[in-house]
């Protein structure tokens, strides 16, 4: 049974426009940036310029990777599994690059 057939079409379509307005990241105090996901070598603009509303978020990477990338964890086998479920990984090279442009300090 999937969530359609347990909760209605109605139910669904509400609580993905809901969604829709929930923000993708948070930047607090100019130096702390919290996100789902990751992050990939991205200027503050390309993110702030995100259309949330997008009907179809998957032709949109930026947001998509906002939401799936998950951190590079060193461990060759889990890493390759990741990418196998159709997961992104970010590097730590990646995310130095990402706070050193945008003057971030701390990602959650």
């Amino acid at each position: 049974m999937n969530v359609v057939d347990l909760l209605g079409e109605p139910f669904v379509t509400l609580f993905i426009e809901v969604l829709k307005e929930f923000p993708l990241a948070a930047l607090i105090d100019k130096s702390l940036f919290v996100v789902h996901g990751g992050v990939k070598d991205w200027e503050m603009k390309s993110i702030e310029e995100e259309d949330r509303r997008d009907p179809d978020p998957a032709r949109n990477s930026v947001q998509e990777e906002m939401l799936w990338l998950d951190p590079q964890t060193g461990d060759p086998h889990l890493d390759e599994q990741l990418h196998t479920h159709h997961h992104d990984i970010f590097t730590l090279d990646t995310f130095d690059s990402f706070c050193q442009k945008n003057d971030i300090q701390m990602m959650i």
